[in-house]
C-alpha cells in the first residue's frame, strides 16, 4: 500500500495535468496569448492529430501560431479524462467537445467536433511537460445557423 506521502504526490500530479490540459486548450480558445505556449512542451514533443504532424517544440508552436487567428471563436470542453502517472511520467486521455467558428475561405464556418487526446507527459525540473499529444477527431459537424452573435 502506498503510503500517504506518496498518495498526495501522486493526486497532485494528477491535478498539475488537468491544470496544464486547461491551460494547453486555453491557448487554443485565444483565452491567453500564445507567449509562452513553448512552455508546456519538452524540446522534442510530438503533436499529432492523424491529419498533420508536428515534431519538436519550435514546429508545435509555429503551428498553433498559424492556426489559432484562423479560430474565431472555440471552447474545447474536456471530459472523463483518465490520468496514470508512474513516476515522472503519465498518460492521460480525454475527450474533447467543441462548439467553435472558423475562418475558411473568407467566410465564417460554425461546427461542432468530438475528439479524443492521448497525451504522455513527463516531469522536468518538477514541472509536467507535454511529451506527446495525440489527437484524433471522431465528428465535425457543421452548426449551419452559426453561433449566436454577442
Amino acid at each position: 500500500m502506498a503510503t500517504l506521502e506518496e498518495r498526495i504526490t501522486r493526486l497532485e500530479a494528477i491535478e498539475d495535468i488537468r491544470q496544464l490540459k486547461a491551460r494547453y486548450c486555453a491557448y487554443g480558445d485565444r483565452l491567453i496569448p500564445l507567449d509562452d505556449l513553448h512552455t508546456i512542451f519538452t524540446p522534442d514533443a510530438v503533436w499529432d492529430s492523424g491529419v498533420s504532424r508536428h515534431d519538436g517544440r519550435d514546429a508545435i508552436v509555429a503551428y498553433f501560431h498559424k492556426q489559432v487567428p484562423n479560430m474565431l471563436f472555440s471552447a474545447h470542453l474536456l471530459a472523463n479524462p483518465i490520468i496514470e502517472v508512474q513516476g515522472a511520467t503519465a498518460r492521460a486521455q480525454w475527450w474533447s467537445l467543441t462548439p467553435a467558428t472558423r475562418l475558411r475561405d473568407g467566410k465564417q464556418q460554425a461546427y461542432w467536433m468530438l475528439g479524443a487526446y492521448d497525451d504522455r507527459l513527463v516531469q522536468q525540473g518538477g514541472r509536467w511537460l507535454f511529451q506527446t499529444v495525440n489527437f484524433r477527431i471522431s465528428f465535425v459537424a457543421p452548426h449551419a445557423s452559426g453561433w449566436a452573435e454577442v
